[in-house]
């Protein structure tokens, strides 16, 4: 029905300017004998008037002619060809197939306005591919984070079922406890990284103590680093207020200093401290651990990567994939220095006219 309508339309506009053409033909020919006939005061017979008329009208049919021909032939291969093309390829794009390409990706090669869109719509299939496969991989992460705990759970509910030591009972109900928390650290850092991500949450500036936000969260994983020992050293002033989303950074310091201590060995050190520089504010978390190579460095805000599996169990491989989301969203910047075996240094920069 689309083609016959814009075959239509074609046909109305070619009838439109056949008719202008001949109303052009009788106009200027009648103009033409009237100028040659008032100034070389020349009477011109209607025969000859007549000859003059139909010469004029078949050329300007023949111009029309042309102009449908080459208009059609041009139509055909600049207009018809390209956009079919594309349109073969946005429905195999709707039905699902992201490796669809129109052009061969260089940018050089546009020339028409059907190439530009030609190749805006194969960098579109591009990354919804790229997306398509991150969220494959995140959710086959998911269900293997997911079965792991819940295999734990399983095992250990079976063991105390069929055990009457109250000693070892405990020792399998410790576990499953740990476990529990362990899962429900992760499901939460799930749903909060999922709405970081959909931008459901937005920063809520207020004036908070940036210095007291940070010694709380030093003081509430005090289990943490004193079971193995470690020595906290902290250079922080008694206030430092600045403007920013509290509870968005305590997740950012409680992930931090977890993370210090996980890969921070018996009697090992944190240093925590506050700066001023030119650009803003610099909170920096350094640990005397096993640090990172180049290549984890990387790598290290991907969800669910873990540098050093022999630390599997105490995390999920979400935490700096919040925190690098946090940075994101807030304006904040988060910089990374490690060398294997000589421990790593997070520092967070607040920008002067971000947070001031």
């Amino acid at each position: 029905m689309k083609g016959y309508r814009d075959s239509i339309i074609s046909f109305r506009s070619y009838l439109t300017l056949f008719i202008a053409i001949i109303i052009a033909t009788s106009v200027s020919t009648t103009i033409v004998y009237q100028l040659i006939k008032n100034i070389f005061d020349v009477d011109f017979g209607a025969e000859i008037l007549l000859i003059v008329s139909r010469y004029t009208f078949f050329l300007s049919l023949t111009i029309l002619v042309c102009f449908i021909v080459i208009n059609a032939i041009t139509k055909r291969f600049v207009v018809d060809k390209p956009l079919k093309k594309i349109l073969r390829s946005t429905d195999r794009i709707t039905a699902g197939d992201f490796s669809v390409r129109i052009t061969d990706g260089n940018e050089e090669h546009i020339r028409t306005e059907f190439d530009l869109i030609a190749y805006r719509l194969d960098k579109m299939a591009e990354e919804l591919g790229d997306m398509e496969v991150l969220q494959e991989n995140f959710i086959s992460n998911i269900s293997h984070e997911m079965k792991t705990p819940l295999a734990t759970l399983q095992n250990y509910a079976t063991l105390i079922d069929s055990e009457d030591d109250e000693e070892k009972i405990r020792e399998y109900a410790s576990v499953i406890s740990m476990t529990t928390r362990k899962f429900s650290t992760l499901i939460t850092n799930i749903l909060r990284l999922n709405k970081l991500e959909n931008q459901t949450i937005f920063p809520e500036k207020a004036r908070y103590n940036l210095a007291e936000q940070i010694r709380v969260a030093l003081l509430d994983s005090e289990t943490l680093w004193s079971r193995k020992n470690i020595e906290i050293e902290s250079d922080l002033p008694d206030s430092l207020f600045i403007c920013a989303d509290e509870e968005l950074f305590g997740i950012v310091w409680n992930n931090l200093i977890s993370n210090a201590v996980k890969f921070t060995p018996e009697g090992g050190k944190i240093s925590v401290w506050i700066t001023e520089v030119d650009e803003g504010i610099k909170v920096c978390i350094k640990d005397s651990g096993i640090g990172m190579s180049r290549e984890e460095r990387e790598h290290i805000f991907d969800k669910f990567y873990q540098a050093d599996r022999s630390h599997k169990a105490e995390g999920n491989g979400l935490g700096l994939a919040l925190v690098k989301k946090i940075m994101d969203i807030t304006g904040a910047k988060i910089d990374v220095e490690s060398e294997k075996g000589k421990g790593s240094t997070f520092c967070v920069l607040f920008p002067l006219e971000e947070y001031y």
